[in-house]
């Protein structure tokens, strides 16, 4: 009996292990989001039709023909969503017990979204991860 235990015990050992040591080289760990990846379609259906993107965004961005905000029925001109744009927030306690609340948007056809005070090119928010649009997307 007590061979049993020790054995289900390094079984569970070894696997906590090689569990530990797989999540150390994660796929996802060393990739970014790249402005360069952004791809957007139109989904029509439902007598419905809107165009989405990648990075979070749904709608019609300014001056764009091609793209359609929430038109009801297909075809009519008659559109009722201007833009729609994910955003996340948490609510997070730090060590030293003050809470924050950080919040990351989509970009947005109305510009002023969150960007690195210290680098107004580096955009804080949502982005496509490169390797994941087929190249015949748009």
């Amino acid at each position: 009996m007590k061979f049993v235990k020790i054995s289900i015990a390094a079984f569970c050992l070894l696997f906590l292990l090689s569990v530990t040591g797989y999540s150390q080289n994660r796929f996802y760990d060393n990739r970014r989001g790249d402005p360069n990846s952004r791809a957007g379609n139109v989904h029509n259906g439902n007598r419905v039709q809107t165009s989405f993107f990648n990075y979070g965004f749904v709608g019609r961005r300014s001056g764009r023909a091609d793209d359609f905000g929430g038109e009801w029925p297909i075809n009519s001109g008659h559109e009722y969503v201007g833009d729609i744009s994910v955003m996340v927030g948490a609510e997070i306690t730090l060590p030293s017990g003050k809470r924050i609340t950080p919040v990351t948007v989509a970009d947005g056809p109305r510009g002023s979204n969150e960007f690195n005070p210290n680098d107004p090119n580096d955009f804080w928010g949502w982005e496509p991860l490169d390797g994941f649009l087929r190249p015949s997307s748009n």
